[in-house]
């Protein structure tokens, strides 16, 4: 079984989307796309100076396929054939419609949220899950707000069962490419991929880890994991004399990179435990990052995102 996203018509922009926005940056969210950001922007007295995510074009509608950053909660990333056996009992989720036939991403990033405060630098917003596409309830709440130095997104998610869930959570930003752009990240070893695209083991001796390290040019034609992480990554656009610092609270111990060869845009994804880490194939790693969160529990997230001109 499928599920189709919801889209924002580009007629209803001006309707369907929440901006935040101070003296420097200006931030667009859809409540209606999974509460994910439509923009992140600088700004210089009502005018776009950097595009720090990818952008729908104005004609275009706004769909989670599109959109610059969306929320990755219970899980991250793919879980093998849409199932997997939790405390003996076999689970079965909904597969994503042109990507299965695994479950990914989570059910967050295609939900519509409800917006429950929205002030000029901070927007809050929540989810309230009751097992229609995930076998158990569940409460999730994002934080958007700016300052000075950039923009802060805390997510939490609250077990809402009477039983114990496996949770995770992420963020799944699209940054522009640049032909001078670089990525640095201390991660001590890439997870490789099955044709399936599910990982089968931790290689320390990719080359791309070592390039991370360096934060030299950007790899291309990855869709991997990385372990270990230290929770921390700098992209640089030198050209065009800016960087980001990218900073997770508390420390998220894998990361996602995402580079499709010819695109004008890469991933970097934190996240809290590994690919189909429900299913736990991976040789050589003791720990998948997956939590067993107790009835009443919560999980929290937060992804800061520091701007800088260099």
């Amino acid at each position: 079984m499928s599920r189709s996203p919801r889209l924002v018509d580009a007629a209803d922009r001006q309707t369907d989307i929440c901006v935040i926005s101070n003296t420097r940056y200006s931030l667009a969210v859809a409540p209606r796309v999974g509460a994910g950001i439509v923009w992140l922007r600088s700004v210089n007295r009502g005018d776009i100076t950097w595009r720090w995510l990818r952008e729908v074009p104005q004609e275009d509608p706004i769909s989670p396929s599109n959109i610059g950053c969306f929320l990755l909660a219970p899980f991250s990333n793919r879980i093998a054939f849409a199932k997997f056996n939790w405390m003996g009992q076999e689970r079965s989720l909904i597969d994503a419609p042109m990507m299965g036939p695994h479950a990914i991403h989570g059910v967050a990033w295609t939900a519509t949220w409800e917006v429950i405060e929205h002030s000029t630098e901070t927007l809050e917003l929540v989810l309230d899950r009751n097992e229609a596409d995930w076998p158990w309830k569940f409460h999730a709440r994002v934080h958007y707000s700016l300052d000075e130095e950039g923009v802060r997104i805390r997510l939490s998610l609250r077990n809402d069962s009477d039983t114990a869930m496996p949770s995770g959570l992420g963020f799944h930003p699209y940054f522009p490419v640049s032909d001078d752009v670089t990525l640095r990240a201390d991660v001590a070893a890439m997870v490789t991929n099955s044709n399936l695209m599910l990982p089968e083991k931790l290689n320390a001796n990719a080359p791309s880890v070592a390039e991370l390290r360096r934060g030299a040019s950007l790899p291309r034609g990855l869709d991997n994991g990385f372990a270990h992480w230290s929770g921390t990554a700098t992209i640089c656009w030198p050209t065009a004399h800016k960087a980001m610092r990218i900073e997770t609270r508390p420390r998220a111990q894998w990361a996602v990179l995402y580079t499709p060869v010819d695109s004008n845009y890469f991933c970097f994804e934190p996240v809290t435990h590994q690919t189909n880490a429900h299913n736990m194939t991976v040789s050589g790693i003791s720990d998948s990052g997956l939590l067993s969160l107790q009835p009443g529990d919560e999980q929290e997230l937060t992804l800061i995102m520091r701007l800088a001109v260099q």
